[in-house]
Order: structure tokens, then C-alpha cells, then sequence
């Protein structure tokens, strides 16, 4: 991590030499710590200094989501106490793959958003977590298969989650979710589908299948694998 208000481009960073980068370790070798990378509020204190962190390979590949409360600096690990933990349910399920965070169920602070993309038989998950009342207080740890809202994927190998992010396509103030499925279609063209956030209740228990949503953006050729990376 870098903090930008010290760079002035164009700019040249040593990261191996920067005494001013702050280093996040992972847990184990070949965790995959920093799969996917995010920032946002999630305790509440009107500020997005929370870090994010994805690690899809953390044991069986089960995966895992990391937040990190609050300013950071010098080199922290991803074993702290104080690091909040979601922990992937399934053997190569790879949760962490992408990983955002958007205010979806209408409060001040941030919820989080977990792709999957070989859940559910490799149809991919999407799982949305409405965080508690007043935030986070650092340290808990939550499973996947608690989450509030389950997407997933259409065919077997679609692999849905390898994108998410949110924004307010919709222009009603509300962060709508964006679900990358990069393998969907004739040889993996791939799709992005947009929910808005308005229309969630209507689509019923999860879990919600991603053909489901209000938008449907299609990728042009073969193989363009189009979803496989959203910002």
C-alpha cells in the first residue's frame, strides 16, 4: 500500500526499497494473499481506511477475505487478532478471487461483495454481506455460507465471480452490483450482469441466478473471457 497524497507523477516507486510502503503479509505459502484488493468503512467511522484483501487459495483453496480496520502502517500480518476473516465453505471453491465493497443495504457504512468462481460445481458464487449496526469491531470471522444474498452462476464452468464491483448504474443513489461470469457462452465470450439494487427483493431467496439481472453486457468474440476482471 502506498498512500498517494506523496506521489506526484510520473513517479517511479521501488517497492523492494520504499521505506514508505506498507507491506501486508499472508499466512502461508501459496495462500495467494492480495488476489483481490479493495478498500471501504466497514466500522462505521465515516472514513474508507479499511483495507480489503482477498487470498483464494488459503487451505484446500477454500479461500479467504480479509479486513483490515482503520490506518495502517509499517508491515502487518494477516494472522492479527484484529483482522476480520471470512473464511471460504467448500475445497476449490478459490473465494477471494475478486472482492468490493458497496453500501447495498441502504446505511451509511459499507457491505462487502465475495466472488467464488468454482463454487457451486464451477457455476461460480457471489456473496453479499450486509455488515452489523455500527460496524465492525475487529476480529470476528465469518463463513460464506452465511452470507446475506448468494449469486450464482448459470452452466457448470461458467465461473461466475471472477468480477465484481458496484456502482450506481441505475442513478437512484444506490450501489447496484456487478457480477463478471468470464467463461458464460460459446467458447467463453464471457458476461457481465448488472443487479440493481432496487429490484434485489424481487428476485427472491437466494440462491439468485445471475441471468436473472436487469442487465446483460455480452462479450463481442470467442475467448474474450469478457467479466474476468471489473472496476
Amino acid at each position: 500500500i502506498k498512500y498517494g497524497s506523496v506521489i506526484a507523477p510520473p513517479s517511479v516507486i521501488n517497492i523492494a526499497s520504499d521505506g514508505t510502503i506498507i507491506r501486508v503479509q499472508g499466512i502461508a505459502v501459496d495462500d495467494w494473499a492480495g488476489s483481490a484488493v479493495g478498500s471501504g468503512d466497514f466500522n462505521g467511522q465515516g472514513v474508507d481506511n479499511d483495507v480489503i484483501i482477498g487470498a483464494y487459495s488459503v487451505g484446500s483453496n477454500n479461500g479467504a477475505v480479509y479486513i483490515k480496520l482503520g490506518d495502517i502502517t509499517g508491515t502487518f500480518n494477516l494472522d492479527d487478532p484484529n483482522i476480520i476473516t471470512f473464511t471460504g465453505f467448500g475445497a476449490g471453491h478459490q473465494a477471494g478471487w475478486s472482492a468490493a465493497a458497496g453500501k447495498i443495504d441502504g446505511d451509511s457504512i459499507d457491505d462487502l461483495i465475495i466472488g467464488a468462481p468454482f463454487a457451486g460445481t464451477v457455476r461460480g458464487e457471489v456473496y453479499v454481506f450486509y455488515t452489523p449496526p455500527g460496524g465492525y469491531l475487529g476480529g470476528e470471522t465469518v463463513t460464506l455460507s452465511a452470507a446475506d444474498i448468494t449469486f450464482r452462476g448459470v452452466g457448470i464452468s461458467d465461473g461466475a465471480g471472477t468480477g465484481v464491483t458496484v456502482g450506481d448504474y441505475d442513478s437512484d443513489g444506490l450501489d447496484d452490483i456487478v457480477i463478471g461470469v468470464y467463461a458464460e457462452g460459446i467458447n467463453d465470450y464471457g458476461k457481465t450482469y448488472i443487479f440493481y439494487n432496487k429490484d434485489l427483493a424481487s428476485h427472491g431467496a437466494s440462491p439468485i441466478i445471475v441471468n436473472t439481472a436487469e442487465v446483460e453486457i455480452i462479450g463481442p468474440v470467442s475467448f474474450d473471457e469478457s467479466g474476468k476482471s471489473l472496476a
